[in-house]
């Protein structure tokens, strides 16, 4: 899930970056939603990559970690 965010994050960082630049020379790309997509894509991205310190903080006092997944399909960790 951690290599996940990163792409994730990168990829919305460079959508926005293209978006942006490309806003001054082309008016229809003020419509595709750049800068809110990055909001989305980093803030899953950034979630996605916070769950590994989670989970390494988890592992010392837990024997067991399970991932499960919310009714949105994300997935969070449970412990047993």
């Amino acid at each position: 899930y951690g290599w996940k965010g990163i792409k994730y994050i990168a990829l919305s960082g460079i959508f926005w970056l293209v978006t942006e630049n490309l806003c001054n020379h082309f008016s229809f790309i003020k419509y595709l939603y750049g800068h809110v997509c990055w909001h989305i894509f980093v803030s899953l991205g950034g979630y996605l990559v916070s769950l590994i310190p989670n989970y390494i903080s988890l592992k010392d006092n837990h024997d067991y970690i399970i991932i499960k997944y919310d009714m949105f399909g994300l997935p969070y960790l449970e412990t047993v």
